[in-house]
């Protein structure tokens, strides 16, 4: 059985392992001339195995055992932790709530804690906190090796330089997917492509309501010098976080603006932004000279939610896409359920992420492409 998986980011390369260890043959195009080019390499590194949406911490737990089970240990992560800050403890509770459901380790501190922990909120905003010991920072670049490594080593085939043009297809069902070199047929392909999803989507006249957005980033100067081993700091009211980084801060605004897929470019107004919100969050950062900047795109479900699964319009269609700013925390489960799903044995809980609820087809079921990939590896 022949997969095409389009994209080489945390999606797609999670996908094709997860499919090769199945026993599928599966061939990754990617038009960029390494993996992780884009968003999964351009992005805070930050694994948060905590967000309101249930099914993140899932997938962000069986992403944590997968990359453990491939590096062979936790070398993929620095453990440094992730502290949820907010003004208003209400703001927190949902959070809590999850955490408890989940069994996930956290623990509410009150403002003098948190300026313990993290000194330069003394005289900002938070007065409320949760602290998340098993987040921590990625190393997107080994990640986005190791599965390379893997997949190769499974028999896949890595195409980079190959830009996916259409899909093919045959009545209500696609076949495989024109390249700017020439078409390759499939039993099933993979829409893991990030921003360019929903524009060769459109082409197949298959679109999903999924929009790529541009975010900034900045390195900030460290001064005065942060603690290179303090945790993450995410404001989830102002939506803004910072965290230590190469000897630097990192910093975004979680700003948003609709965007088509490229390299966005940068925005003076989004560090404007940055400082006013580093002003109530973390006075000490909000005068720091900026070091460098960058955008970046993070791709959006209308819902807000994760999509993953088969498209109900056309058959041998299967999405892994909005992932927004999950991609390093729950990208290698999302891969391993992509492949459940083409498989047939997903878990029940996430038949909430399946993308028939963006389609004029919502009330039609396509939970299984039927394929017999042989050895099951089931993600529970």
């Amino acid at each position: 059985m022949h997969v095409i998986v389009i994209g080489a980011g945390i999606a797609g390369l999670s996908t094709a392992y997860a499919l090769l260890r199945r026993g599928a043959h599966v061939t990754v195009v990617e038009q960029e001339p390494q993996s992780f080019s884009h968003s999964s390499g351009r992005n805070a590194a930050i694994f948060r195995p905590l967000e309101t949406s249930p099914c993140i911490p899932k997938l962000a737990a069986q992403s944590r055992a997968l990359l453990d089970e491939l590096f062979q240990g936790d070398a993929w992560l620095a453990p440094r932790g992730l502290l949820l800050v907010a003004a208003a403890e209400a703001s927190l509770k949902a959070l809590a709530g999850i955490a408890a459901v989940e069994q996930l380790p956290c623990e509410a501190l009150d403002a003098d804690a948190l300026v313990h922990m993290v000194p330069e909120l003394e005289n900002g905003r938070a007065q409320h906190g949760l602290w998340v010991s098993s987040a921590g920072v990625v190393d997107p670049h080994a990640i986005g090796t190791e599965l390379e490594r893997a997949s190769k080593a499974l028999g896949g085939q890595l195409r980079l330089r190959t830009r996916a043009l259409d899909l093919r297809r045959e009545g209500d069902r696609i076949v495989g997917v024109d390249l700017d070199g020439g078409a390759l047929a499939a039993d099933a392909v993979v829409l893991a492509a990030g921003a360019w999803s929903q524009e060769i989507a459109e082409r197949a006249r298959l679109p999903l309501a999924l929009t790529p957005i541009r975010r900034h980033l900045a390195l900030l100067e460290n001064t005065p010098a942060m603690n290179p081993a303090q945790p993450t700091v995410w404001d989830v009211e102002l939506e803004t976080y910072f965290r230590p980084e190469s000897g630097a801060v990192l910093a975004s605004p979680c700003d948003e603006t609709p965007w088509t897929a490229g390299v966005p470019p940068r925005d003076p107004a989004a560090l404007e932004l940055l400082g006013a919100r580093l002003s109530q969050l973390a006075p000490a950062l909000a005068e720091a000279r900026v070091r460098t900047s960058w955008a970046c795109l993070r791709t959006f479900a209308a819902d807000r939610t994760l999509v993953v699964g088969p498209d109900p319009r056309a058959q041998g269609l299967c999405w892994v896409g909005g992932l927004g700013g999950f991609g390093m925390s729950t990208g290698v489960a999302l891969g391993a359920l992509a492949a459940a799903r083409l498989a047939g044995d997903a878990p029940i809980w996430a038949d909430a992420l399946l993308p028939e609820r963006l389609t004029q087809k919502g009330g039609a079921t396509a939970t299984s492409a039927g394929l017999d990939f042989g050895t099951e590896e089931r993600l529970t």
